[in-house]
């Protein structure tokens, strides 16, 4: 009798742990994937009313993290401004973007590992481009790595 009475009692043990696992696991996917689409900092500067959405300025856009930065924030419904050396490259991301939102991009062909990217002008021209622009948010992703 003692036997089968702990054998109910682990069996109710390891139920109530079960259970448990699954209010977590449902209420960690809740929190992680529902609550941050609703207030997200992205979704916050998006609802407030204006004629025109917000851009995004992404450097080293045509490639990797850069590209998905764009594709991600598009879904958000920024605006997205891609910047890179390669305008084949950006044309292929800016096609991505256009299948997956109906976001506005502007496309800039800047060499950041250009000798002349350390020039004040290079940034006087990337400016001009970008001057009419309602930036948001920067994601200086190109970069250069000197080894010496």
């Amino acid at each position: 009798m003692h036997f089968g009475a702990s054998l109910i009692s682990v069996v109710k043990l390891i139920g109530t742990i079960k259970a448990a696992y699954w209010i977590y696991s449902t209420l960690f996917f809740l929190l992680n994937h529902l609550l941050p689409q609703i207030t997200s900092p992205a979704a916050k500067y998006l609802s407030k009313s204006k004629t025109e959405k917000p851009w995004v300025l992404v450097t080293g856009a045509s490639d990797g993290i850069g590209a998905e930065y764009c594709r991600q924030l598009a879904t958000y419904g920024f605006n997205i401004c891609l910047v890179s050396r390669t305008l084949s490259k950006l044309q292929a991301v800016e096609a991505d973007i256009k299948k997956i939102s109906k976001v506005k991009t502007k496309l800039i062909v800047a060499d950041f590992s250009a000798p002349d990217a350390t020039n004040p002008k290079f940034f006087k021209d990337l400016l001009s481009q970008v001057v009419d622009l309602d930036i948001a948010i920067v994601i200086a992703n190109a970069g250069l790595l000197f080894i010496g």
